[in-house]
């Protein structure tokens, strides 16, 4: 397994109550992603076990908060599977929680959409799908609540990874460019041809 401590570019502890929406629907997702790839080993489809069981494994650590998978969480820090968080999950999973799913969906759209999308066998396409919608919606979810959280961390600053300056800052910034191609001003004390030099002929 991938360790997944490090990858939260700075975010770590709990998910904040401002993103409770956004939890409630990640917990859903998380859920939907435990049942439909275990739904896919009982079908025997194993080209995406090891991105399954990473998908589900960084967003139970993800929200371990819930009581809904608590007992999960309880389970997985118990196991060996705690070296993939040495902190103990949160917020520091957030990143490793939406590149597992962007993977997933992006492998299963590529690879498989036929049968996704043929239901030439319903049970396999209606699996199949919901893995690759759970996959979506959780990537889009985690991106948006990266998004925020890194903007009030960062006084709005831009970028997937952040980085960018602060509003006062960039004004700042503008300025003292502004200032550095404003052409100077001629010294007003200066005139032209206005020396006492020796007149020819005189």
């Amino acid at each position: 397994m991938i360790p997944m401590g490090g990858m939260g570019a700075g975010l770590t502890g709990e998910i904040p109550e401002s993103e409770a929406k956004a939890f409630r629907i990640l917990r859903w997702c998380v859920m939907a992603i435990w049942v439909s790839g275990m739904m896919r080993i009982f079908l025997g489809d194993m080209g995406q076990l090891m991105g399954m069981i990473a998908a589900g494994v960084s967003g139970i650590l993800l929200i371990r908060g819930d009581t809904t998978t608590g007992q999960c969480y309880t389970c997985i820090m118990a196991s060996p599977l705690q070296a993939c968080s040495p902190d103990g999950g949160g917020l520091s999973c957030l990143m490793p929680f939406l590149f597992m799913n962007l993977m997933n969906a992006v492998f299963d759209i590529l690879f498989k959409g036929s049968m996704i999308f043929s239901f030439a066998i319903p049970l396999v396409s209606f699996v199949m799908l919901t893995s690759v919608v759970a996959s979506v919606v959780s990537t889009y979810t985690a991106w948006r609540m990266y998004k925020r959280l890194k903007g009030e961390g960062d006084g709005g600053g831009g970028g997937m990874f952040g980085g960018g300056a602060p509003p006062t800052q960039m004004q700042s910034l503008v300025r003292n460019s502004d200032d550095a191609s404003a052409p100077r001003e001629a010294d007003s004390s200066f005139v032209a041809f206005g020396g006492s030099g020796q007149r020819l002929g005189g």
